[in-house]
């Protein structure tokens, strides 16, 4: 009789395992399709760290990015507010969209596939009609209300924590 609860108990655990598992690959899926509506919201960074090309460590800059609030709208519009050097709010306009890259091979241990999403976002000034289009960004997780993402630019990666305002 024990051995039949223990076999019960065992087919059970199996089951809800292979539920769990499933299921997480659903959630996978279903951040990336709805990253819309995710990254929708104002956002400021918490944590900066800049490494260079080769360096073994890198720099905390987050005092440089502290003022900086990003605001996403669904609609792929976004703004940039800072102060400027004198303590006035600036507003810089833009846009966003992103892609997610499926990198798939084959070896010893079967398929292999790898997903990326890019995040790119081009700032404009309009009163000086400067484009920056050079940011793009490898997000790396976005949680409820974090999002972590990486940036090869300037001679090194840039490590970026951002978290969500209300």
């Amino acid at each position: 009789m024990k051995n039949l609860y223990i076999k019960i108990g065992l087919r059970s655990l199996l089951i809800i395992l292979t539920i769990s598992i499933f299921s997480a690959c659903q959630d996978i899926d279903h951040i990336f399709s709805n990253f819309p509506n995710r990254i929708e919201g104002s956002w400021k960074f918490d944590r900066v760290k800049f490494r260079e090309n080769w360096a073994i460590d890198g720099d905390e800059i987050t005092s440089d990015y502290r003022n900086l609030v990003f605001n996403f709208y669904q609609d792929g519009f976004l703004t940039l507010e800072y102060a400027d050097s004198q303590g006035n709010l600036k507003l810089d306009e833009g846009e966003w969209d992103t892609e997610l890259d499926r990198d798939c091979y084959y070896d010893d241990d079967g398929d292999n596939c790898e997903r990326t999403r890019y995040f790119y976002i081009t700032l404009y000034e309009p009163e000086n009609g400067i484009f920056d289009r050079n940011n793009i960004w490898e997000i790396t997780y976005l949680g409820t209300r974090k999002l972590k993402a990486r940036q090869n630019a300037g001679g090194g990666i840039f490590k970026y924590k951002l978290e969500q305002r209300y």
